[in-house]
């Protein structure tokens, strides 16, 4: 049991696994490294290219106290990535709750940066067709798969 832990724990340290960022290349190596040592000497890597968007960094500026938080692209929309104009945006951050329309009623959405639960599923259109300039997904403590958010919408949309 202590080494199915140690195994999680050094996987969980990667960081991202998704091909091209480093922590794809060190699962791969040492998922290579313990097939070679159980003794299996027909272990095959195979290496090829692949288009894979790539994060940069992203951050959150608390105006006051100056506080900095790291932001996270999520998956992207097909081929449209998450952006952020050139210089950032700035606005009101707004809970929005898990987006539900009473979650934002009665909040000034336009042009201000929502805060919604990251269980709340495709309800973060209520805040792009209430003109939020950008929604930020706070991470949960649990993560039922059907609450994930879906993100596949059309060109118009993908505009926020």
């Amino acid at each position: 049991m202590e080494q199915i832990q140690q195994t999680i724990g050094y996987f969980a340290g990667l960081g991202s696994r998704v091909a091209g960022y480093p922590g794809a290349g060190a699962a791969a190596r040492f998922v290579e490294a313990e097939l070679r040592g159980i003794g299996l000497d027909k272990v095959a890597v195979q290496e090829y290219d692949v288009s894979i968007p790539m994060e940069k960094t992203g951050r959150l500026r608390l105006v006051g106290d100056g506080t900095e938080l790291p932001l996270h692209g999520l998956w992207p929309n097909l081929v449209k990535t998450s952006t952020l104009p050139e210089g950032g945006l700035q606005g009101q951050l707004i809970d929005g709750g898990r987006g539900e329309l009473r979650d934002l009623d009665g909040k000034t959405i336009e042009g201000n940066v929502v805060l919604l639960d990251f269980n709340s599923g495709d309800r973060w259109l209520n805040c792009a067709y209430l003109g939020a300039a950008a929604v930020l997904f706070v991470e949960p403590d649990s993560l039922p798969f059907t609450s994930t958010p879906s993100f596949n919408v059309t060109v118009q949309v993908t505009q926020l």
